[in-house]
């Protein structure tokens, strides 16, 4: 016998940008006939970078096996400045034809381009003073979500002229897009 049983996943591995909102296709097929259904379960190695619209598993018969099913993928946006990432989708087989149990396979890597950078950023409701002036605030808030706990450091460069209610601020990854006020 010269047929090898795989899992057939024609695809072109991408780079796409996290906030692009672009869907990829691949397609799924069999390399020979199974003699019986065949079950190809999909799972993301990233679900926070890709994810698998529709269901995650295929089914293929004696009849179907060599007729390319369609997956579409999604690059999700994920608010956290983390860099290029690289991400595949990976597949396992499940039948009662032992050639075609257990079979994996894996996508084409896709190369996900982020879109959030790490800043952060204030806004002083006055920018300048007076003499007299009693006080002003300011609001400060992180442009991504962090992946662990961040300390914002906060001084003055001429303590005789403005002085801080505060010396630091503590964002974590639940309050990290949530405005701190500070008074000056």
């Amino acid at each position: 016998d010269n047929d090898v049983a795989m899992i057939v996943v024609a695809d072109k591995g991408v780079s796409v940008a996290e906030n692009s909102g672009e869907v990829i296709s691949l397609t799924v097929s069999l390399s020979a006939a199974p003699d019986a259904p065949v079950n190809v379960v999909m799972k993301s190695s990233d679900e926070s970078e890709i994810k698998i619209l529709g269901s995650s598993s295929l089914a293929f018969t004696e009849e179907n096996w060599h007729t390319p099913q369609t997956v579409q993928l999604k690059v999700q946006d994920d608010n956290i400045a983390d860099g290029t990432q690289v991400a595949h989708i990976e597949f396992m087989s499940a039948s009662k034809d032992k050639i075609f149990d257990g079979l994996k396979a894996s996508s084409s890597h896709y190369y996900i381009f982020d879109n959030e950078s790490a800043t952060v950023t204030l806004s002083a409701l006055k920018t300048t003073f007076t003499p007299g002036d009693a006080e002003t605030t300011m609001s400060v808030v992180l442009s991504s979500m962090p992946l662990g706990d961040v300390t914002v450091s906060l001084m003055t460069t001429n303590s005789d002229l403005a002085g801080l209610a505060q010396n630091e601020l503590k964002f974590t990854t639940a309050n990290w897009n949530v405005p701190q006020t500070v008074k000056v």
